[in-house]
């Protein structure tokens, strides 16, 4: 149990200790630590505001409403529901199971304050103004957010993040061969 919703309880973790003057890189939970980019913590703050398991179970209702909205959105059968990357996502919480939606309502600048690579799919596509948007929203943030703790320890936060995943591939490599990967995703008008 204290697995389920992993990703939600670290990132909601993570935004309480910023709120309370705190590293969120800092926090971890079973020596996984938060990596995120800053913007991200905008979206988990009114959460700090319930009690943990109340927060938890509504991003994990979020997560899982995102889940459904995709395979709905992209007219895939419901047994996709089933689809590993969906179900892990589902498990831990994560919110980028509302990327896709968000992208294809459009609301692509909300999808990259949650998860930064969300950016690619509307640069390819050239949805512009969510990538203005987005980059309003970043900009709008820098007094607000730990920017300067997040450049400042990006190298240890990298370190960390790659020392978890034991990713043998550098990320450069990954951004570079993504566009073929998303090449033939339908979009949705």
């Amino acid at each position: 149990p204290p697995y389920l919703f992993f990703d939600a309880r670290l990132y909601l973790a993570a935004t309480r200790s910023w709120l309370a003057g705190g590293n969120p890189w800092d926090v971890q939970f079973a020596g996984n630590y938060f990596a995120a980019p800053p913007p991200t913590l905008l979206a988990f703050a009114p959460f700090t505001l319930l009690p943990a398991d109340t927060a938890v179970a509504l991003i994990a209702l979020a997560v899982i409403g995102g889940a459904i909205a995709t395979i709905r959105m992209l007219r895939l059968p419901w047994w996709w529901l089933l689809f590993p990357p969906l179900v892990q996502c589902m498990l831990s919480g994560n919110v980028q199971s509302l990327i896709v939606p968000l992208i294809l309502l459009p609301a692509g600048a909300l999808a990259v304050v949650l998860k930064i690579y969300a950016g690619l799919p509307p640069a390819i596509l050239g949805r512009w103004r969510s990538l203005v948007a987005a980059a309003a929203i970043m900009l709008a943030t820098v007094p607000v957010l730990p920017w300067a703790t997040y450049v400042n320890e990006v190298g240890l936060i990298s370190q960390r993040l790659a020392d978890h995943s034991k990713l043998p591939l550098p990320m450069g490599i990954l951004l570079l061969v993504s566009p073929l990967l998303i090449w033939d995703i339908p979009v949705v008008g």
